[in-house]
């Protein structure tokens, strides 16, 4: 009995468990009846020992292979020699040199022109929906030997396909009758020797939006005959030339960095924001008079020379010469001096915001450099008791670089005496870094918070009773 009891009490033995059949997986029954049939094409195709890329449509390879990161896409190089040269169908190759540059785009080793012009090639003839971005940058500047691009590789009469090209440390040989730009949106030329019709490719290059030409060689003068008329940004920097003259309707932002030229530009109703830079020691003042076709922006950004103790000079108030929508400056001053109180040129910034009556907020940056072993033989210039006049609309300015010095006391005090709407003055003895001067900068900033701070955090406190307004400092 009792084993008949145990016998009853023990759990019945498990079915016996069924084969896998490793050709057909098992499939939840739930499952759409299609899924099983999708898993077994994809099986019956990776498993075909016949099946390769290339053997599928012409037009489906680059995109394939645009999927992967471009160092991915070169490692497929390897896995058979049919794929040895599917890499150069990838939709954004960079050649660049020995010496490469922190940039976001992907890169490829190769400094080989033939390569190039191979490549190009493959590009032009298996372009996908006529768009192209195209970066070559061989960044060894200067080289000891420079390239040639082929523009006309990329020009296929009838047909279009780059959007975007980047060039540096090239040389280029532009014509007036190429055809292949015409949906050239963004165009770059950095440290490019150009020997040939310049204006003439951009008169073809009608849908541009983006413009910047940066320490190039070889251009007269950028007189654009033709309209620009989808033009957005433009940047001339430290590109030599005679004048500037564009005819651009759609222009937001304009750049220009290097000598004192005739600018025009012309149509421009939608200008919102300028960025300007003429060397030697009256650039700032010639900001405001030497470029009208910039006075309609509302957001300026300078930067600027001060040389020696020099003639301020002071701007038209008249309706013509004023910049009547502009609400916010930025002001880089590099001031060169011998003696501390060469510094005079600073309170140019005063006459500077009489001409901007609209004006809300100033950001001034001044980077002292001194100047060994020069004597300022100049005639001394008759100080004025304030370089600026009542403004109504000035809110907010900031200094940086302010540390005590005879002119920027005086510019604060007239700031603080004729800004009837100021709501705050923030003095900082801290340079902003600049790129370009990034080692002059942590060198002036060096030991700043002892030799400084504590000085203009007192004069700050003194300012700010004096005036009734907020002026401020960093503390210690």
């Amino acid at each position: 009995m009792a084993g008949a009891r145990e016998d009853q009490a023990a759990p019945p033995p498990p079915p016996p468990r069924p084969q896998l059949d490793l050709n057909h997986p098992p499939m939840d029954e739930d499952a759409p009846a299609g899924k099983l049939s999708r898993l077994e094409h994809q099986r019956s195709v990776g498993d075909d020992p016949s099946f390769r890329m290339e053997n599928l449509p012409e037009e489906i390879q680059p995109v394939v292979m645009s999927l992967f990161p471009l160092k991915e896409a070169v490692r497929t190089s390897i896995v058979a020699r049919s794929w040895r040269m599917l890499w150069r169908f990838h939709s954004n190759l960079c050649f660049y040199g020995p010496n490469d540059l922190d940039y976001d785009s992907d890169e490829y080793d190769d400094t080989d022109e033939q390569a190039i012009d191979d490549f190009i090639k493959i590009k032009r003839d298996n372009f996908i929906e006529d768009v192209i971005e195209f970066d070559l940058k061989m960044i060894n500047y200067p080289s000891k030997e420079v390239h040639h691009f082929p523009l006309d590789t990329l020009d296929v009469q009838g047909s279009s396909f780059v959007q975007s090209l980047f060039l540096a440390d090239v040389s280029i040989k532009p014509y007036s009758d190429v055809r292949g730009f015409s949906i050239l949106r963004r165009l770059v030329l950095q440290y490019v020797q150009i020997f040939g019709d310049l204006r003439g490719l951009l008169a073809n290059c009608s849908a541009l939006e983006d413009l910047a030409i940066i320490e190039c060689s070889g251009v007269a003068n950028l007189s654009m005959p033709h309209k620009l008329d989808k033009l957005q940004h433009s940047l001339i920097d430290k590109t030599y030339v005679r004048m500037v003259k564009f005819h651009a309707a759609d222009l937001a932002h304009f750049e220009y960095k290097g000598l004192e030229i005739p600018i025009v530009l012309h149509g421009c109703s939608k200008l919102e924001k300028a960025t300007m830079m003429f060397k030697g020691g009256k650039g700032l003042g010639r900001v405001f008079t030497l470029v009208p076709s910039i006075l309609p922006v509302k957001i300026l950004h300078m930067r600027a020379d001060i040389l020696g103790y020099e003639q301020l000079e002071k701007l038209t108030t008249r309706s013509h010469g004023m910049f009547t929508r502009l609400r916010h400056m930025t002001c880089q001053l590099f001031v060169r001096y011998s003696e501390l109180k060469d510094d005079n040129g600073v309170l140019q910034v005063g006459h500077c915001l009489n001409v901007a009556p609209q004006l809300e907020t100033l950001h001034l940056n001044m980077i002292y450099l001194i100047i060994y072993g020069q004597v300022n033989h100049e005639v001394a210039v008759e100080e004025e008791d304030s370089p600026m006049r009542r403004h109504d609309h000035v809110k907010n300015v900031y200094m940086s670089g302010f540390r005590l010095y005879k002119a920027q006391k005086k510019l604060a005090f007239s700031i603080l005496e004729n800004a009837s709407v100021l709501e705050r003055m923030q003095l900082e003895p801290r340079v902003r870094v600049v790129a370009d001067k990034a080692a002059i900068c942590d060198m002036l900033n060096d030991r700043v918070e002892r030799k400084f701070v504590p000085q203009v955090c007192e004069w700050a406190r003194l300012t700010s009773l004096r005036f009734g307004k907020v002026v401020t400092a960093p503390s210690e």
